[in-house]
């Protein structure tokens, strides 16, 4: 029997993650939790906002006459788009930056190894002496634009990516809550899982479930291109 946990996954993204797939996401964040102290819910929410949970989902730059833009959309071949080039972002938390293409695929086919990479790189950020002065919940904001934008939007103050993380976060926590996770025994730590009774209060009712969409909020200001 799928536990509470998985079962909100399933609920919270219906149309994107069957049983087995919930079950390998769900795992594949409590383990990098487990590692890196981060939590596994908002692990699973950084992954529905930049994929819907696609290992296939790539970004990448294409360059033409000495200009480049960043493109990012589904990528199912072992081969990489024609004229692409690094930084790549790979699979469900397009994590990966100058790495090699052999690189990008492991991060891609590999899904717990890309929540451990992605659960390490928001600690990083979060330890940078930028976000680490700053309080818990600004903290976590911080480290979350370092993680969507690097410097660039730490310095702009950039708020999409952080927004939809949250609104995500609350989501899923709320299905949680309603499946009164609280009172089932189950093997996932709570404090692993996150605050997941207490959803913030000042939040209910002003964050709207997220549209389920394809397209998806890139790391910069940048080309949407539609697979």
């Amino acid at each position: 029997m799928l536990n509470v946990f998985v079962a909100a996954l399933l609920a919270f993204a219906p149309k994107y993650l069957d049983a087995e797939q919930a079950q390998l996401h769900a795992n594949s964040a409590i383990a990098a939790a487990r590692e890196t102290g981060v939590d596994a819910d908002l692990l699973l929410a950084m992954a529905w906002v930049e994929s819907r949970f696609s290992p296939f989902d790539l970004s990448y730059q294409l360059c033409s006459s000495g200009a480049c833009i960043r493109r990012t959309h589904v990528w199912t071949e072992a081969l990489p788009p024609k004229g692409a080039k690094p930084s790549w972002y790979c699979g469900v938390l397009q994590v990966g930056g100058w790495v090699s293409w052999d690189r990008c695929l492991l991060l891609r086919n590999d899904i717990p190894l890309n929540y451990m990479e992605s659960a390490k790189h928001l600690t990083q950020w979060q330890n940078d002496p930028r976000c680490n002065k700053l309080s818990s919940s600004a903290r976590l904001t911080c480290a979350l634009r370092g993680y969507s934008g690097g410097y660039r939007s730490i310095n702009i103050g950039a708020t999409q990516y952080v927004k939809g993380v949250r609104a995500a976060l609350w989501r899923f926590r709320w299905i949680l809550k309603k499946q009164q996770v609280a009172s089932v025994s189950f093997d996932v730590p709570v404090d692993i899982v996150g605050s997941i009774v207490n959803a913030r209060n000042n939040e209910r009712g002003l964050i709207q479930p997220l549209h389920h969409r394809r397209d998806k909020v890139l790391r910069f200001e940048t080309e949407r291109f539609a697979a």
